[in-house]
């Protein structure tokens, strides 16, 4: 049947009105319903997934989310009646816009065209194959140390800081939801630039990353972490989080920073416009860990002035990918991830409440063996799985770096990077940043220790007090 036969009166039961003329009168229900299936797994989670049908004649209108089986609510009209439907991002980003597509691309490929018509029809449509939880880790480079107890650049970075990236993605992946078992219909995935990882790091990374129950993957520059997210369009993958870890300057995550090939690590605001914004799902969150991502003027004291928060990364991200991003207006602090004094002081000295605890235990079981039923199961000590875990770390990471390595965390690092105190005159915590015309939130981040800054010939130069670790040190990220 053509498309025109589907509004031909004569061709339908209990009806009436003229040949090749739209039913004027009908004595039964035209109708229509969406389902959506996974495309190559039978696991995916397609409930409560957001919807909308739009009719010419808007009082059809509708919208809704979809129940257990990715059904949408069904649609009727009291003659057969052309309209297209929207599902997932494109329906809520719709939504959001008060009935418009605003900026959006990919839009016509997205629609589903229809038309009400009798016996209950019901559409077919492929939504995605999985969710994708994406963390992305620049390079392990050595910039030099600009603080003033390290010499004002007179030697590198400690390994602390050149592996930092590293270990909040590994920590990251434990953040992120389980994956699924025995397919791939949520994963969790690490990209890492690999430029600075020695061999031995690449196997430790690879070994952590597989307790993690995650997929890793290397690239070498930008064009390659942007082709890979390219790739999710050809697998129907729907990204759910993306979370950076890397350097930042004005307009630009820095992957690459003050390491071989710098431009080539170079992600500027220009190159957000090459990745899809149809690969991220209806509900995607994107968080950048770079410095000063939220704003787009470089400067020391930016009180009072408008400091191009419209014009940043983050904004860019959020309006061209249409999803929620988190990002740091100041510089980004990571003092304090591989723990506080006080956390690893903890964690060095645990192993005599880690060995009284095991021999207390063992004790117990061999009284419960003989039957002893008056045998009490010993105290547990309070956080004992998370401090026996950092003592474990501990050793496992000064291992790490004594063969031909970095302090690699097996768990990743303690805790995410904070809010710095440079530049002077911005907001002291991240920013929740939306697609412009939506709503903007402020979440509110503790600040963790104080700052000092230096301006000398108008070089930025960003160095702090703060209780020194082994090897927890300042992130730098120099305005350039």
């Amino acid at each position: 049947m053509d498309w025109n036969s589907l509004f031909d009166p004569t061709t339908m039961p209990d009806c009436t009105g003229e040949t090749d003329e739209p039913a004027a009168r009908c004595h039964q229900e035209f109708t229509h319903q969406i389902k959506l299936v996974p495309v190559a797994s039978e696991t995916v989670n397609l409930n409560g997934i957001p919807w909308s049908v739009h009719f010419e004649d808007k009082k059809y209108n509708a919208q809704g989310k979809t129940d257990v089986a990715g059904k949408t609510g069904r649609t009727r009209t009291p003659q057969p009646k052309k309209f297209f439907a929207l599902a997932g991002k494109l329906s809520e980003g719709y939504r959001r816009r008060g009935g418009s597509f605003g900026t959006l691309k990919e839009v016509d490929e997205r629609k589903i065209l229809l038309v009400t018509a009798p016996k209950y029809p019901e559409k077919e449509v492929s939504y995605c194959s999985g969710y994708d939880f994406i963390t992305v880790v620049a390079a392990r480079t050595a910039p030099r140390d600009w603080r003033w107890q390290g010499g004002f650049g007179l030697t590198a970075e400690g390994k602390g800081n050149q592996y930092r990236f590293i270990n909040c993605g590994l920590r990251q992946l434990r953040e992120f939801p389980l994956p699924s078992k025995g397919d791939y219909s949520v994963q969790r995935i690490m990209v890492v630039f690999q430029q600075g990882y020695t061999e031995y790091d690449i196997r430790k990374i690879n070994e952590y990353t597989k307790v993690q129950k995650a997929r890793i993957v290397y690239v070498k520059n930008k064009n390659e972490l942007v082709d890979f997210l390219k790739r999710r369009k050809d697998k129907k993958r729907l990204i759910k989080n993306m979370v950076f870890f890397c350097h930042g300057i004005i307009n630009t995550a820095s992957f690459h920073y003050a390491g071989d090939n710098v431009e080539a690590g170079e992600f500027k605001v220009d190159d957000i416009t090459d990745v899809y914004e149809s690969i991220f799902d209806y509900d995607a969150e994107v968080t950048t860990y770079a410095c000063r991502a939220g704003i787009s003027l470089d400067g020391s004291d930016l009180t009072g002035r408008d400091a191009g928060q419209k014009d940043g990364p983050a904004q860019k991200m959020a309006d061209t990918w249409d999803v929620k991003v988190n990002a740091f207006e100041m510089r980004s602090s990571y003092v304090g991830i591989y723990g506080t004094v006080e956390e690893i002081k903890l964690a060095n000295d645990y192993g005599e409440i880690i060995k009284d605890y095991k021999n207390e235990l063992s004790k117990y079981e061999e009284l419960m063996a003989r039957g002893d039923k008056n045998a009490k199961s010993p105290h547990k000590p309070e956080d004992y799985d998370k401090n026996l875990r950092r003592y474990l770390a501990i050793k496992e990471r000064e291992a790490n770096e004594d063969n031909n390595g970095g302090p690699i965390d097996p768990n990743g690092s303690w805790s995410f990077p904070t809010t710095g105190n440079t530049p002077t005159g911005l907001k002291k915590r991240p920013a929740v940043i939306h697609a412009i015309g939506m709503e903007i939130m402020i979440k509110s981040k503790k600040k963790v220790y104080f700052n000092i800054y230096i301006n000398s010939r108008g070089f930025d130069l960003w160095g702090g007090l703060y209780v020194s670790t082994e090897i927890s040190d300042v992130c730098p990220c120099y305005s350039r």
